[in-house]
């Protein structure tokens, strides 16, 4: 087992960003497992890739603005809540910036702060708002959590404690912990993903020869039926212009349809409270999730 490693750095100097391209961060760890990170200009392995060579664009003026305000808020909740300092952790190729860590109770603390036009109507808020004490996985938005992972991952045993503040203002904030014990089970799956990126595999993979086999003929299949599409796209615009009848197996009619009501307008008129304290009351209406399978064209990588 890799030795666990604590390195003393300040945030933002260039010293701090060679050791982040050196190493597999927990910030790139949703990336390495297909999900977008928080600043969405890195999607893919070779978002990735680009970046830790420098060869990476400028970031966007969202991401950028993430990041300013991110890292200034993140002192002011430290001062403001009396937490400890910034850590600096690496275990073999994978590091971690902890926004604060106790050492004598293992605990670490993941500040996260929502830009203005969010603030307190995030997911993440509204979430957190929610649970009393425990923030659980189908919770937390997917880049949160393969952070986090990460961060108990290269600490092990010495992180024994997890919490998350949930930042708007000193006005507006709260803080929720993190079953650790859940955060274990994925650590081997995003360990043997950084494995392969740092092997230079591919982000994906067929599942089978089958599938392999599937895909080209699914692309040829699409490509005719966006054809089909669009002609006859260009025949129902052109046939309606011609007004309403019926011949030859066609029949063209004017259908009136009759507006739908917009219930959470109704009940917002209803509820007497903040907007922040309604969106928190509806989430307890609110369908259970559901999973569904997508198929589109995507660049390979």
């Amino acid at each position: 087992m890799s030795e666990l490693i604590e390195r003393d750095l300040e945030h933002g100097t260039e010293e701090w960003h060679s050791w982040r391209d050196r190493l597999c961060g927990a910030s790139e760890a949703a990336v390495i497992m297909g999900q977008p990170a928080y600043y969405a200009d890195m999607k893919t392995w070779e978002d990735l890739r680009v970046a830790k060579v420098g060869l990476a664009d400028d970031p966007s003026e969202f991401a950028q603005r993430a990041f300013d305000h991110g890292h200034r808020k993140e002192e002011e909740v430290r001062e403001y809540l009396g937490l400890p300092p910034a850590a600096f952790f690496e275990r073999g190729s994978n590091s971690v910036s902890l926004d604060s860590w106790l050492e004598e109770e293992g605990h670490w603390w993941e500040i996260k702060s929502p830009i203005a036009k969010q603030g307190s109507k995030s997911r993440l808020m509204v979430a957190a708002r929610k649970c009393e004490r425990m923030l659980p996985k189908d919770a937390l938005p997917a880049h949160l959590w393969w952070q986090l992972v990460q961060q108990r991952g290269v600490l092990q045993e010495r992180g024994k404690l997890c919490s998350v503040v949930v930042w708007v203002n000193a006005l507006d904030y709260t803080i929720v912990d993190i079953p650790v014990e859940e955060l274990d089970p994925d650590w081997p799956a995003l360990k043997s993903e950084w494995e392969r990126f740092r092997a230079g595999g591919k982000q994906f993979v067929a599942p089978s020869e089958e599938w392999e086999s599937l895909a080209p003929r699914w692309l040829a299949a699409k490509s005719v039926k966006e054809e089909a599409d669009a002609e006859l796209k260009d025949l129902r615009s052109r046939i309606i212009s011609l007004g309403v009848g019926r011949a030859s197996g066609v029949q063209v009619s004017m259908v009136e349809k009759k507006g739908s009501v917009d219930f959470k307008r109704l009940a917002r008129g209803l509820f007497d409270g903040t907007d922040e304290e309604f969106d928190a009351y509806a989430e307890d209406f609110r369908k259970p999730a559901s999973e569904y399978a997508t198929v589109k064209e995507v660049a390979d990588v």
